[in-house]
């Protein structure tokens, strides 16, 4: 008997085992960082040039010759209502120190200031170049008009607005209280009645007069002369020379230095000592409050006007 065979077993193949597949992982996502904002920066307002005067300003144009803007000055010597500077007509001008009259300016807003030298000489040169401000009706013929400067006392009001001349006494002579600007508008008393403080203080030693020749001006700091082209003509008048005439332009008071005082003042009595350049550096009582010191009047006779800024 052939034997069976045994039959071979058969092999189950191992399985290839699946990989296991890693999960790709998600990914996290970025978070963008809400940026800071900057802040918005406000910008400085550029203030608003003012075209026009307040009430009992005039307006004084801008002028090549002492670098000076356009600008708006007091028609009134400034009068103390309450403590407060007021351009108007009544009252007496308010007779105070450089430092007093400065704050009662800015006391009135922050365009308003003591003019500077070089805006007096603005002023006054405006002034000089209108025929209506010369006693012969046009420009160097007769002689400037000075302002009230005969009185022997201290400043006065202006009682009648219809009078140039009201309360000098006179009718018709240089003692003229009122002077035409280029606007044809009047301002009251740039030169005599009181004198008027501006913001410049002077130092040093330049303003000493030339002595060597006879230089013949009405322009003179008690009865010495300025030589013409000098640092104090120019700084005093806005001019390099004057008219040699006998014009009454006013007077060059004190020394080399020291603050600086306008226009002259009512107790002077001297003809041509005060006008519209008339200056005094620093011949002032210690109280600043009468000048010319070395005059010993006994009066009190300085007072100021405010200027505001156009600009």
């Amino acid at each position: 008997v052939t034997p069976t065979p045994t039959p071979t077993p058969s092999v189950t193949p191992t399985p290839t085992p699946t990989p296991s597949v890693t999960p790709t992982p998600t990914p996290t996502p970025s978070v963008t960082p809400t940026p800071t904002p900057t802040p918005s920066v406000t910008p400085t307002p550029t203030p608003t040039p003012v075209t026009s005067c307040p009430a009992n300003f005039e307006r004084v144009e801008a002028n090549a010759t002492t670098a000076t803007a356009a600008f708006c000055i007091a028609k009134f010597e400034m009068k103390n209502v309450n403590g407060a500077a007021v351009s108007m007509a009544a009252n007496k001008p308010w007779i105070a120190n450089k430092a007093t009259a400065s704050a009662a300016c800015a006391d009135l807003g922050s365009r308003y200031r003591l003019p500077t030298n070089a805006e007096w000489n603005a002023a006054a040169l405006e002034i000089y170049n209108q025929d209506a401000n010369w006693s012969g009706g046009t420009k160097l013929n007769g002689k400037l008009y000075t302002g009230y400067y005969s009185g022997w006392s201290e400043p006065i009001a202006v009682n009648d607005m219809t009078n140039p001349y009201d309360g000098t006494g006179k009718t018709d002579n240089s003692e003229r209280r009122t002077f035409q600007l280029a606007s044809g508008h009047i301002i009251w008393d740039f030169g005599g009645n009181a004198w008027e403080w501006v913001s410049d203080t002077i130092y040093g030693g330049s303003y000493n007069p030339d002595l060597s020749q006879p230089y013949a001006r009405d322009y003179f700091n008690n009865n010495w002369d300025v030589k013409p082209g000098s640092p104090a003509l120019f700084d005093f008048t806005g001019m390099t020379s004057v008219p040699k005439q006998n014009n009454l332009m006013g007077s060059l008071f004190g020394g080399s230095s020291g603050k600086v005082i306008r226009g002259g003042a009512n107790c002077i009595h001297s003809n041509g000592a005060t006008g519209i350049f008339t200056a005094n550096i620093g011949d002032i009582t210690a109280n600043e409050i009468q000048a010319p010191a070395s005059w010993n009047l006994g009066m009190n006779n300085v007072g100021f006007r405010c200027v505001m800024s156009l600009q």
